[in-house]
């Protein structure tokens, strides 16, 4: 009897989506590798239109040597990485009101890790995040995606209750097509995770649920101001060659240099969840920008280089609530082969800066918990359905624990930062802070 191929759908093709896509791929046409006996069939599918129909995907990511680019390792794109990762960017220079630098640092080299050249390579590279979507999507084959994607429904095309049976799933999207036969699927679409929702308001029966996260009461104000260095040089000296981030009472302006010399800031401050620009908010972008500057970055207390680094914005500033789970979360399927990792999983303020690594080390570690239930099945007469189910049910537990005590330990540091960084004691704790855990002075110097 001919085994049925593993098949795989991942909803979201983000950073998180697109690594587990690239590691079972990559994985799975080695010679050894359970994942090419199991003949495993991986879709990724995204609600983009296209690989290029979204005009901003973000600033700049740092990548930690110990879970980022082990992921990247895995899926072999760590020499591609490196062609791309930008040392320079990591560059950090923290500020107080008065635009004074408290803190500058910069990857200094460890030891570990170097490279062909003999020179030790940073802990925490960073690079566009446009870019390492280019490179993840450049590792798969072009029809491995479906694009426009938009999911709708979430069903099961068997009797979950059958313990002798694998349940397979079945995907409807907003075009009016769908997909099926699935034996495993990984929400990987982010904080609003369709999966999730849809898993929580339609597989539980009576017990329906929504495990939307709750807001965190921070806003987030995001501007940016394309070619820099060109338009304002004072600025761009100001703002450094990576991130910037400039420390009031309750409020910070984190700035970052991005490859294609736009400077992207990102103001953050308490407010409640429906927060908005001061009246009249129908007025053009510069008279409305200045109304939110002199309101909570009044020029009697601040530097002028750090209001301008939102008040000289190119676009429209977008406004976004701050959503985040707390620490000790946990989701669980109600109906096994259903599972999340990154934002949908654990998404968390940025105060703790670790929410790509914490996607790109879950989608390692799910590729292993895939490739630990191929290894499994491929042991069994291709008939024994029930050693299917219970496989996919025990490596999935196994990685949703791990994943989940990871979150809650990042959680807990998010919230803990989210108070020195919108503290009331300004920009002194957060630099004794830092300094502290780089174990450098204010002028970037290693204090052994």
């Amino acid at each position: 009897m001919t085994r049925p191929a593993l098949r795989i759908a991942i909803v979201g093709g983000g950073p998180g989506g697109l690594t587990l896509a690239s590691i079972l791929h990559h994985t799975s046409h080695l010679p050894s590798s359970p994942l090419r006996a199991a003949s495993i069939s991986i879709t990724v599918f995204e609600m983009d239109a296209s690989s290029t129909s979204r005009q901003s995907q973000g600033g700049m990511l740092d990548i930690h040597r110990a879970s980022g680019q082990r992921a990247l390792e895995r899926a072999g794109l760590l020499d591609v990485f490196k062609t791309h990762m930008r040392v320079d960017a990591t560059e950090f220079l923290l500020r107080g009101k008065d635009g004074k630098v408290w803190l500058r640092h910069t990857e200094e080299p460890d030891g570990k890790g170097d490279d062909s050249e003999g020179q030790p390579e940073p802990e925490r590279p960073e690079i566009d995040r446009i870019v390492l979507r280019s490179i993840l999507l450049d590792s798969l084959p072009p029809d491995m995606i479906q694009w426009g994607k938009k999911l709708v429904s979430l069903t099961t095309t068997s009797d979950p209750s059958t313990a002798s049976s694998t349940t397979k799933f079945k995907l409807g999207f907003s075009d009016g097509t769908s997909a099926g036969d699935f034996d495993i699927i990984v929400g990987a679409d982010g904080t609003w995770s369709k999966v999730r929702h849809l898993t929580d308001t339609t597989l539980r029966g009576s017990n329906k649920v929504d495990n939307k996260p709750p807001f965190s009461g921070v806003i987030c104000v995001e501007g940016c101001i394309q070619n820099l260095s060109v338009r304002y040089p004072e600025l761009a000296e100001f703002a450094g060659k990576g991130s910037c981030h400039s420390i009031g009472e309750k409020l910070m302006l984190a700035s970052q240099l991005n490859g294609d010399g736009s400077l992207r800031t990102y103001v953050m401050f308490e407010g409640p969840e429906d927060w908005n620009f001061p009246r009249p908010r129908d007025a053009d972008v510069k008279t409305k920008v200045r109304k939110f500057v002199d309101e909570y970055i009044p020029l009697a207390e601040w530097n002028v280089a750090a209001r301008n680094v939102i008040l000289l914005t190119d676009i429209d500033p977008v406004v976004r609530p701050l959503y985040g789970y707390p620490p000790g979360h946990r989701w669980t399927s109600p109906v096994n082969g259903i599972v999340l990792l990154g934002d949908a999983a654990h998404v968390m303020t940025p105060f703790a800066g670790v929410g790509v690594n914490l996607a790109l080390h879950d989608a390692l570690d799910l590729a292993s918990a895939i490739e630990g239930i191929a290894e499994r099945i491929t042991e069994e007469p291709a008939d024994n359905q029930g050693v299917v189910s219970k496989a996919i049910e025990e490596c999935l537990a196994k990685y949703e624990s791990a994943m989940f005590e990871r979150a809650s330990q990042n959680a807990d540091k998010t919230i803990k930062n989210r108070g020195l960084f919108l503290g009331e004691g300004g920009v002194q704790p957060v630099s004794e802070a830092m300094g502290a855990i780089l174990s450098v002075d204010p002028e970037g110097n290693r204090i052994d």
